[in-house]
């Protein structure tokens, strides 16, 4: 834990400085460049996560709780989880196991994947044609995983065998830049984290090291892993199973803003998507769907146009 909490306490430049050396103790070649660290294993996986949040400064406080069993971490200045957790979680694998999966530690994700499109533009990104998938470890919750526009089937119900995790939606983090750049599946899943983007953000531990506990069993299990191909949504067809609302983002000639809400209702965090022109009308059709809510109850948002 304490490493963890140190971890929390670095920005990305020390970060990045910092884990250079963690994967200098661990491969042969490294290679440090603007906007990534990268690494290429000797099992053909990707591990990523990426080193920046959207917090203005670095924790420099935080507090420890105990509720029901469980250790949950939070500072006033925002705890970062999103993604220090997929950040501990690398590094506790690569310090505790003989695991060595490719790894790649990505820059400014939270500003539409900065570091994850330079590497996609530079020479390094064919090696991830040699890796079977790719596990991005950035995702909130404790049982969720996202594929974006992974269409694999068969890779959804591989990594649902394993991890038991259900299949959760989510608008974008740095494999929506590397699957389709090499045609390999890939998931996001779970780190126990709440709350991103907000300084009321928490980690519970404990999920964290579930997660954890889930990348080994899928590492060993490698040698009876497939090679997954992307399979990504060639009409890009998207169903909101609530309201069985579809979208057919192949329509390039008018394009439509999607709202994408985190909020808490009845005290539990949830998140929703509405389709609208504006802020105001999306908050609108949100309320309407969510009478339990207010605006206070909204944690953040995000848009995207289809």
């Amino acid at each position: 834990m304490k490493k963890f909490m140190k971890i929390c306490r670095k920005d990305q430049t020390q970060l990045k400085a910092w884990l250079e050396k963690v994967l200098k103790g661990k491969y042969k070649n490294v290679v440090n460049e603007d906007g990534f660290l990268y690494a290429k294993g000797n099992i053909p996986v990707l591990l990523t996560a990426h080193m920046d949040t959207v917090h203005q400064t670095t924790c420099t406080e935080i507090k420890i709780e105990k509720q029901n069993g469980a250790t949950i971490l939070s500072s006033p200045q925002g705890i970062g989880g999103d993604d220090r957790c997929g950040i501990w979680m690398i590094y506790k694998l690569l310090k505790t196991t003989s695991f060595r999966p490719y790894i790649l530690f990505c820059e400014d994700e939270e500003i539409g994947g900065v570091g994850s499109g330079k590497f996609v533009d530079s020479p390094y990104i064919d090696d991830l044609k040699e890796v079977k998938y790719m596990i991005e470890l950035d995702r909130a919750n404790c049982d969720d995983a996202v594929y974006y526009d992974c269409g694999n089937e068969e890779f959804k119900q591989y990594i649902a065998s394993i991890t038991g995790y259900k299949e959760a939606w989510g608008s974008f983090s740095d494999i929506s830049h590397l699957s389709p750049a090499v045609d390999v599946a890939s998931v996001n899943l779970s780190c126990g984290y709440y709350k991103a983007h907000t300084t009321q953000e928490y980690v519970v531990f404990e999920q964290m090291e579930n997660t954890l506990e889930i990348v080994k069993l899928l590492l060993d299990d490698l040698v009876n892993a497939d090679w997954f191909d992307y399979q990504g949504y060639v009409n890009n067809w998207f169903c909101d199973d609530d309201d069985d609302v579809y979208w057919n983002t192949t329509n390039t000639t008018n394009t439509t803003t999607i709202y994408e809400f985190y909020f808490i209702e009845k005290g539990k965090e949830d998140y929703d998507h509405v389709q609208a022109e504006s802020y105001y009308e999306a908050l609108g059709i949100l309320v309407e769907k969510h009478p339990n809510i207010c605006v206070n109850n909204i944690v953040d948002y995000y848009t995207y146009s289809v």
